[in-house]
């Protein structure tokens, strides 16, 4: 038999049930597992594959079974970098170049599609596969863990390497270094990939620069081509020099033709020809605007782009300088109050070579007093300082002057000539937001430089990001971010991991006491298909996010919206199964819930919209009205909602979700479910709070009659990831006719339960606990179960009046009731003490009650409700059969 590349087939439940077997098999070959030992089904895997958009799907066949997998993503409207979401191979069939096979179809399907790059996350610990993605172009890039870069879809379509690579196969005769570490390579001041092909004494060399991931240099044995820029980053209004080098290794001169253009105005255009013998050097200086903007940290640096034309060949070159501010201002926004003065502070970073001194200046803002509308400051070389203003606000509201950074003065001058530095250097202004507090009011800003829009009351912050959308949480009071929550995808296909997150737009509405941010957010697919979020804050602790549906096209759209919303950490997770409330720490007995297939997905498997996760007496909580389905992690939690049909030109909202950022337990996030949500059926106030794992004698407490019983055991696993071990009885008091038990395949849709036989050893009537020892494959944990010992039933039992008391006695405890002393129990004894303290026969005065009865007797309202005092109690003797059959004998 031999090993079959092919396409997954989406539509065939056949292929789903063969990816599923090798996604099980290969469980314990992922670090914490890749099922978390929850088996996966053909529609589990229908499901994954449907809810994400990919260009390809590759899975390895052997003798009828699927042994390996490998995908193909791209994020939308990204064309020129894919991404590999997921590879594996079957661990019975490692070792045999599965893995290599997958990745070489996927990079020719990568080029095929046009895609200049290729890439992909693992993990430092992965020491098996990371030499495998060296060998095959993937580079580490460096500070992280681990992002992976792959240029050979570029480099493979270089003009200038085809005759190389048609005389060699690419992989054979690439020359890498295989280490497991990050790839810090650096090409004349610049960090850099290098990638090398050697072949019967002939050789290719091409440089990727890492910031404009784009060609930078390429050799041949004919021909060597770069552009160099000298440095990597570059602060605003400083010079430097591009340089491009041509050297002709051919007896024959060649035609050479230099056609250069920097972005972000980073270098005039450069159009230069010459005939070259053997080498030609070009050099050109420019200088960034002291105004330029900075480089977009999610983005490749800004790039001089080249063209050379050599002999009429075209080769692009690529050369990234990464803009940064001369001097920048960081401020992260602060609280001030009406008619106060505040000395506010706002932290400078330099990335000058050398110190400076100079002011940093304060707009003129209406409703804003400047005491200090210039302050000085000096500031090492590539350091940190600070100033301090004071300012007093005399209108409530967000202000948004602007702060200029002027630098007057290089403390350094012979570094500030080599790099062309010249003073006076006016940088570009930066808003700040200065938000004017009023108790009982809600701010809301946007702030389109920071790309972000916030709103804000006396106890949060939320924040949203106009890049990506993403929304955080922060309380003020505790000075951190407490929750957060993604954009939200329409689908499926839902929109998965952004490489470069999308840019939003957003406004701001406000009413009476509330401020509502709306985001829009246009869908990657189809931009006349609009997912717009409503954010509304009100002077309380709670947020309520909506979604709003806009069909602006000229079909009607239906599907679900994805949103997941989490927290930055916690220990103790709350969720309202049908059976009560489970409540459990997330680590301990390993980590709960473990996400899909751990819980069940449906809502209907829930008795209510809530969840709860609770950390050093605080809880957090989010609160949803109705959805289709929902997926439950240790710190996240992702909803799925159905949205029908919205027609063309029309608009659908989503029903409300709350965010309680601030709640003392579990029970505060459930009773302001009780108020939100507003459930149409009567609810528990107080639902049974359930273990993840129990172990009961059942029915619980078990009440004995006999000495000898048959009795139900019982072991409750309520998640979906299966217990399976070994459990153990054992009491001093009891014995087991059978007192070990095998447990397998033990979850919430299996539970464990079996008859045995118990013999009491106990002579007389008490209470005593049987452990039960549960062992597994890591963990021994005990559970105490209790038993209770019921006397003879055949011995006296007797119901009497005594006067105005009646007496009840079943030869073990003595009870005396007294209708007329306000209807009160004013005796229990056992073993001739009696455990309460009443005042029978008469009331009398007892700290601040006047009159007090004692003993156990009803109240109206409160304790000291004089109310019932008055009141006239009869009693008469009854008998009743409880829930297992056995009879009770009182007073009513």
């Amino acid at each position: 038999m031999q090993y079959l590349i092919r396409e997954y087939r989406r539509d065939d439940p056949e292929d789903a049930r063969k990816l599923a077997d090798m996604w099980n098999e290969s469980d314990k070959a992922w670090p914490g597992g890749f099922t978390h030992g929850v088996p996966l089904s053909a529609e589990h895997i229908q499901q994954w594959i449907g809810n994400a958009s990919r260009l390809a799907i590759f899975v390895v066949e052997f003798g009828g079974q699927i042994v390996g997998y490998g995908d193909l993503y791209a994020q939308k409207g990204q064309n020129e970098v894919a991404y590999i979401n997921l590879l594996s191979v079957s661990p019975a069939h490692q070792g045999k170049g599965l893995g290599r096979d997958l990745i070489l179809t996927i990079l020719r399907r990568t080029v095929g599609l046009g895609y200049k790059q290729l890439t992909l996350h693992t993990w430092p610990g992965n020491l098996q596969a990371v030499p495998l993605y060296k060998k095959t172009g993937f580079f580490w890039k460096p500070d992280t863990s681990v992002y992976m870069q792959n240029f050979i879809p570029t480099i493979l379509t270089l003009p200038i390497a085809q005759e190389f690579f048609a005389r060699h196969d690419w992989y054979r005769t690439f020359r890498r270094d295989l280490s497991v570490q990050p790839d810090d390579q650096r090409w004349k001041g610049v960090p850099v990939y290098i990638y090398e092909w050697e072949a019967d004494n002939e050789t290719l060399r091409v440089v990727i620069d890492r910031e404009a991931e784009a060609v930078t240099a390429v050799e041949t044995n004919r021909l060597s081509v770069s552009c160099s820029i000298g440095c990597e980053r570059l602060a605003t209004g400083l010079r430097a020099t591009a340089r491009w080098e041509i050297e002709n290794r051919q007896s024959q001169p060649v035609t050479v033709g230099i056609i250069a253009q920097g972005e972000e105005g980073i270098l005039p255009e450069v159009q230069e020809g010459a005939v070259v013998q053997e080498r030609l050097t070009l050099e050109r200086e420019y200088r960034l605007h002291p105004q330029a903007r900075p480089s977009d940290a999610n983005r490749p640096a800004s790039k001089i782009r080249s063209t050379l034309l050599v002999d009429g060949m075209p080769i692009e070159l690529g050369s990234g300088v990464r803009i940064l501010p001369a001097v920048d201002i960081l401020f992260n926004g602060c609280g001030l109050y009406c008619g106060k003065p505040e000395r506010v502070t706002v932290n400078l970073r330099s990335y000058l070579p050398f110190p400076i001194r100079g002011r940093v200046l304060v707009e003129q803002f209406p409703g804003l007093i400047t005491g200090t509308p210039q302050m000085p400051f000096e500031i090492e070389a590539e350091s940190w300082s600070a100033v301090t203003m004071v300012v007093t606000p005399y209108e409530s509201g967000v202000l948004t002057p602007r702060l200029q950074v002027v630098l007057e003065e290089a403390l350094d001058e012979q570094k500030a000539r080599e790099v062309g530095f010249e003073a006076p250097l006016r940088c570009r202004p930066k808003q700040i937001a200065l938000r004017v507090l009023d108790t009982g009011k809600v701010l809301g800003s946007i702030l389109p430089e920071s790309n972000e829009a916030v709103l804000e009351n006396t106890t949060l912050t939320v924040s949203i990001s106009l890049q990506g959308g993403t929304l955080r949480v922060r309380h003020r009071l505790l000075d951190r971010e407490v929750m957060w929550q993604e954009a939200g995808s329409l689908g499926p296909p839902f929109e998965g991991w952004q490489q470069v997150p999308r840019n939003f737009s957003a406004r701001l509405k406000e009413s009476a006491g509330a401020s509502t941010l709306v985001i829009e957010m246009p869908t990657a697919d189809d931009p006349q298909l609009i997912l717009e979020k409503w954010i509304t804050l009100t002077a309380s602790s709670v947020v309520q996010v909506q979604w709003r549906v806009v069909n602006s096209g000229e079909k009607p759209f239906s599907g679900k919206l994805r949103v997941t919303t989490g927290v930055p950490r916690n220990r103790w997770i709350a969720i309202p199964l049908k059976e009560g409330i489970l409540h459990e720490p997330v680590e301990g007995w390993g980590e709960f819930p473990l996400g899909y297939a751990d819980l069940p997905l449906s809502e209907s498997e829930y008795s209510e919209q809530w969840i709860a996760w609770e950390e050093d007496g605080r809880a957090v909580g989010v609160i949803w009205e109705e959805c289709h389905e929902q997926e439950i992690n240790p710190q996240q939690m992702c909803h799925d909602f159905i949205v029908p049909d919205v027609p063309p030109q029309g608009s659908f909202f989503l029903p409300a979700m709350y965010l309680l950022p601030e709640a003392g337990n579990w029970r505060d996030v459930r009773r302001w479910w009780v108020r939100l949500a507003e459930p149409e059926d009567e609810v528990p106030s107080s639902p049974p709070v359930v273990s993840l794992t129990e172990v009961r004698l059942e029915p619980v407490p078990l009440l004995l009659l006999e000495d000898e019983v048959q009795v139900s055991l019982s072991v409750y696993h309520r998640r979906l990831k299966s217990l399976t071990g070994t459990l153990r009885l054992q009491s001093p008091l009891a014995a087991f006719r059978k007192a070990q038990f095998v447990l397998e395949n033990v979850n919430l849709k299996h539970p464990f339960h079996e008859q045995i036989q118990m013999v009491s050893m106990l002579a007389g009537n008490d209470a005593f606990a049987v452990q039960a020892v549960l062992d597994t494959e890591t963990t021994s944990r005990e559970f105490s179960l209790p038993v209770l010992k019921a006397g003879d039933l055949r011995c006296a039992f007797s119901v009497q009046q005594d006067g105005e008391v009646y007496v009840v006695d079943n030869g073990r405890m003595r009870l005396q009731v007294a209708p007329h002393f306000g209807g009160s129990l004013v005796s229990l004894e056992a073993d001739g003490v009696n455990h309460l303290f009443s005042a029978y026969p008469e009331p009398r005065p007892f700290l601040w009650f006047n009159p007090w009865f004692g003993g156990v007797h009803p109240v109206c309202e409160e304790l000291w409700s004089r109310i019932l005092e008055d009141a006239l109690f009869t009693a008469e003797p009854f008998e009743v059969y409880g829930e297992r059959g056995f009879p009770w004998k009182g007073v009513r």
